[in-house]
């Protein structure tokens, strides 16, 4: 009992001294879309629609399904607020406990040897790979997923040894596999991780036969389930994703070229970075292809090898390779690379280290301070590349950049840093950076969409106009492009047109309520009143804190002299808002009126 506190408690200091420093980042990347402007996350009554709609529904286009996800992001939320402190240390949590789940697996399945699971989990801990999974926040799938992936095995295993066979550890690992699929689709692969351990190291006196009718049938039944719900009720993809257009041959032999990268970001983690645009294999004769197939065919002979001498370095090369199947574009995904997609597959080659670790420590004693010492390096130095990776995630205009110094076509990298550009005021250079997006990826609705805010901006409202309508060529299914449309029309006094732009994003996302705001000033302006009034009160009821929303209101109650509700309006919106000097300025007014 002493060791195993001793051992939680090193895992929790070193987490906290890798990561500490990622508490303070902000918002960035698709936490703007999934946290800072998601209505779901911040009104309960909206909670059914995380369990009904894709990840990004109203923000962005996705095909994820995650309900836990945005459903512990709403929960962050009513904690902190938009305080990104408290969902960074959320993030950190999870992390903490997929590495002390990693410990409990590795004891139970080697209680002789629990060095194997400590070093296993440290290893895990620290390495900076992880930091996209971890300092990123919308990264959190992954350790959230991962979390429930251990615990479903860890409960699974304790079943499997429990001599009474007792039914509730199967039952509790099953709702974590559940619990999984709905943090990310990657979980899939839990059943086959459960088949894993028993052909490695099950003992016990059950044959196959009766573990598929009594273990497996239930798991992979879950998994039919999952697969086609999502393939019917839950598939949000109404456009084919970006490596679709590539044949299922190139995508795998593609996904084992990348193999030889991943393994060695495990191996030297230096130069990480989000956005790995790497071209994809298009002739067999791809000398790099040969390396990692040669690779491959390698771990494949010692896995078959060690499947008699060393179980325990069979079940780890096996691991590695069979959580990178998910993402290795069997079904055609969104990239064929990022650094996250390394959490879970990682833990294989670190049972591997770890067990060389174990042996050293086990050895003479000059080994075994040998061992130390360079465990302690190992530590320490991975360590200090996270904290330091962590650091470029403070800087969003550094952490864009450097993603253009190795991948200088992501069309995504440029359209961050343009709107990073746009909110700092500095529209040319944020219109140059939208230009190159777009030049970099035609097919990219988000490029011509923000190229189209900076000219707005910029007062070059026809050409515009015009972006806006390239981009809708390309996606009609955005309600983000009609509301920015629409407000074009409204800054050239176009107000039918205007009004048409904003009902039909409505039409789209009957949640928007920005665009209702906008509508409700469109009407306003148009002599509608009434229906002026009834769109912000929409806007309100959507989302209560909504502190334009209150102070549309209040403007359109001022004008029609219902001055006790404008009052009321504008001192909500300076509650919600107190930076709204405007709203403050015309409260003056109204206190001079009453005066």
């Amino acid at each position: 009992m002493k060791k195993t506190s001793l051992a939680l408690g090193l895992i929790l200091i070193l987490g906290f001294l890798a990561y500490a420093n990622s508490l303070d980042n902000p918002f960035i990347w698709d936490d703007q879309n999934l946290i800072v402007a998601n209505p779901y996350i911040k009104d309960i009554r909206l909670i059914k629609n995380l369990f009904t709609k894709d990840l990004g529904y109203g923000t962005q286009f996705s095909n994820f399904y995650r309900p836990l996800q945005s459903l512990s992001f709403e929960l962050d939320y009513y904690l902190w607020g938009l305080k990104p402190f408290g969902f960074h240390l959320t993030n950190l949590l999870l992390h903490i406990g997929c590495a002390v789940m990693l410990y409990f697996l590795f004891s139970l399945i080697f209680p002789r040897r629990k060095s194997v699971g400590l070093i296993t989990a440290l290893f895990f801990l620290v390495h900076p790979v992880q930091t996209e999974a971890v300092t990123y926040i919308s990264g959190r799938a992954d350790s959230l997923a991962g979390l429930f992936i251990l615990s479903s095995l860890f409960l699974y295993v304790k079943h499997s040894l429990c001599q009474s066979r007792r039914k509730s550890f199967l039952l509790g690992s099953s709702i974590c596999f559940i619990l999984a699929l709905l943090s990310k689709e990657t979980a899939l692969i839990l059943p086959f991780l459960i088949l894993l351990y028993d052909i490695s190291f099950a003992s016990d006196k059950l044959n196959f036969r009766d573990k598929c009718k009594f273990r497996y049938s239930l798991f992979f039944l879950m998994s039919l389930t999952y697969i086609l719900l999502r393939l019917n009720v839950l598939n949000f993809l109404n456009q084919p994703l970006f490596l679709s257009e590539f044949a299922l041959r190139w995508r795998l032999l593609s996904s084992a070229k990348i193999f030889a990268l991943y393994l060695s970001l495990l191996i030297l983690p230096l130069h990480l970075h989000m956005e790995r645009s790497l071209p994809m294999v298009s002739t067999i004769w791809d000398k790099e292809l040969f390396f990692s197939l040669a690779l491959i065919s390698l771990l494949v002979i010692l896995a078959v090898r060690s499947f008699r001498s060393s179980r325990v370095s069979f079940f780890g090369l096996i691991w590695f390779v069979l959580n990178l199947v998910p993402v290795s574009n069997i079904v055609p995904l969104n990239a064929n690379m990022a650094e996250h997609w390394l959490y879970l597959p990682s833990v294989g080659l670190f049972l591997l280290l770890a067990l060389g670790f174990d042996r050293l420590l086990r050895a003479a004693k000059p080994l075994k301070i040998l061992a130390i010492i360079l465990l302690f390096f190992l530590l320490g130095g991975y360590s200090f590349l996270s904290a330091r990776r962590n650091l470029d995630w403070q800087d969003p205009e550094r952490f864009f950049q450097n993603i253009l110094i190795y991948s200088p076509d992501s069309s995504e990298a440029h359209n961050c840093l343009g709107s990073l550009y746009l909110k700092q005021g500095k529209i040319d250079l944020a219109i140059e950076q939208f230009k190159q997006a777009v030049e970099n990826g035609r097919y990219n609705y988000k490029s011509y969409g923000n190229l189209a805010s900076a000219l707005r901006q910029n007062k070059q409202l026809d050409l515009a106009i015009s972006v806006y309508e390239q981009a809708l060529k390309l996606r009609p299914d955005i309600p983000g492009l009609y509301n920015n449309l629409g407000n074009v029309y409204a800054d050239q006094g176009n107000l039918t047109k205007a009004q048409e732009m904003f009902l039909q994003a409505l039409r789209l996302y009957p949640e928007f309520a920005l665009c209702r705001v906008n509508l409700a000033k469109v009407y306003f302006d148009l002599g509608k009143t009434d229906l002026a009034v009834q769109e912000a009160q929409n806007a309100i009821a959507l989302e209560p804190e909504f502190s334009s929303a209150h102070y549309v209101l209040g403007l359109i109650y001022h004008k029609l002299k219902q001055y006790d509700l404008a009052r009321q309006s504008y001192q909500r919106a300076l509650e919600l808002n107190p930076q709204l000097r405007q709203a403050q300025q015309n409260l003056n007014r109204l206190k001079e009126l009453a005066f």
